[in-house]
């Protein structure tokens, strides 16, 4: 199990990339209209981070000639252990914010000192550059809110740009690397997976989640039996051209306990909401919702509604729920589709693994299944896409960089025997 920390950690060995070793960049629409909105964003990455210092940065800023920095880097930082990269983390204040962040809400280092100085961690986010193979994938973190504008609400935002390497061509100063086996293997699965998520003959946001959902479970049952894979995606792709996958989300059962057990972890403050303050606003006004339209009573020392009362989520998301998901889908349908596409593009998916790559697309339905919940019951509420981006980054923002927290709500399906295969393309199906 992953380790837990105290709030997002981006705690990944960033690597200066080599010419040599690259041939194109993939870089996508919304990587090049990206940019930082500084002290007009609303929840920035100044605050409930975990940001760690290299040896050399640590040092560097101790012996400093602004004192400013001198005394951060001595009073307001803890001790990671012995490793030259993870070597100091900077500690946060009482209300969670970084000690270089300054009253106009931007880094005191970066406006007194430029961005050479920024630790790692900070000169990366919200970027992803990833090394795959000889290619150079470029991303950003949907976490971050001004990334998520741009990925979301553009309908456009994820055509992808193949752009060969040239001689004079600026590289990102980090990258991040990982052990993949087999890059063209990786590269077909995404292939297929894309095909399921932009099938023409699928109309609904579901149906597309849920094709993506059905790839997963074939391919993770092809690593269980050590079967190939690659025959296993020219198949999948027929039976999309064929409408079969159509067929069996329309033959599809809801997996009702599970979706009623995943709708009382979120309302009893489990899994990705913890001091999570950003979702948390959400969550409060989608709850008193909740509260004043069902039994569910609302514990007097307590922020977040208790389960005094059984929920029955098909009853109350048909009459409370579906219609605002309607809106939503008609207005900015072309958002959850990025959702899932921005999701395939960017994660380094094991395909050496069944159990591990099947609970990826677990926790990543338990996302959507959250996301749907909360913005269907806000949707009469709020402008729909800054809705979407304001619940999407928030919920990203603690879910995608502490797995620990999506790993403990996908332990208490298992415990409780609702982690097999059809609960989670149940729980897609309402």
């Amino acid at each position: 199990m992953p380790h837990r920390h105290d709030a997002p950690s981006h705690n990944r060995a960033p690597i200066a990339p080599s010419a040599s070793q690259l041939k194109q960049i993939v870089v996508p629409k919304f990587y090049k209209t990206f940019q930082c909105i500084g002290a007009e964003c609303e929840n920035h990455c100044c605050h409930d981070w975990t940001v760690t210092l290299d040896k050399d940065t640590y040092q560097k800023y101790k012996k400093h000639g602004d004192i400013k920095v001198r005394q951060i880097a001595q009073k307001h930082t803890s001790s990671c252990g012995q490793h030259s990269l993870n070597y100091r983390q900077i500690k946060m204040d009482k209300d969670g914010n970084c000690p270089f962040l300054d009253t106009d809400r931007l880094c005191y280092l970066h406006k007194y000192h430029g961005e050479e100085i920024l630790p790692a961690t900070c000169q990366i986010y919200p970027r992803e550059d990833r090394l795959m193979g000889t290619d150079l994938v470029s991303s950003l973190s949907i976490s971050c809110p001004e990334a998520a504008r741009n990925i979301l609400l553009d309908p456009s935002a994820m055509v992808l740009d193949l752009e060969p390497l040239s001689a004079r061509q600026a590289l990102p100063k980090f990258y991040l690397t990982g052990q993949i086996d087999d890059i063209e293997t990786l590269r077909l699965f995404k292939d297929a997976a894309f095909a399921g998520l932009l099938a023409e003959n699928t109309e609904t946001v579901e149906g597309r989640l849920y094709n993506l959902g059905f790839l997963f479970r074939l391919t993770a049952q092809r690593l269980a039996q050590k079967e190939a894979l690659r025959p296993l995606f020219t198949n999948f792709t027929q039976l999309i051209h064929d409408g079969k996958l159509n067929d069996l989300f329309a033959k599809t059962q809801p997996a009702q306990k599970a979706q009623e057990f995943v709708t009382q972890q979120l309302l009893g403050d489990g899994g990705f909401i913890r001091d999570n303050q950003a979702f948390t606003h959400y969550q409060q006004r989608a709850f008193k919702k909740v509260i004043s339209k069902t039994q569910i009573t609302q514990a007097a020392d307590s922020n977040s509604p208790v389960a005094e009362g059984r929920l029955d989520l098909k009853d109350f998301y048909n009459s409370h729920c579906r219609q605002g998901f309607t809106s939503l889908v008609d207005s900015h349908g072309h958002a959850f589709i990025n959702f899932f596409l921005h999701w395939v593009y960017s994660t380094p998916f094991d395909l050496t693994n069944a159990d591990r790559l099947f609970a990826r697309f677990a926790q990543f339905t338990l996302k959507f299944f959250y996301i749907r919940l909360i913005c269907s019951l806000l949707a009469d509420d709020e402008e729909h896409g800054a809705l979407l981006v304001g619940v999407i980054h928030s919920i990203s923002r603690r879910a995608d960089h502490d797995t620990h927290l999506a790993n403990e709500v996908y332990q208490r399906l298992q415990a409780g025997g609702m982690a097999q295969h059809e609960h989670f393309l149940g729980l897609i199906k309402v």
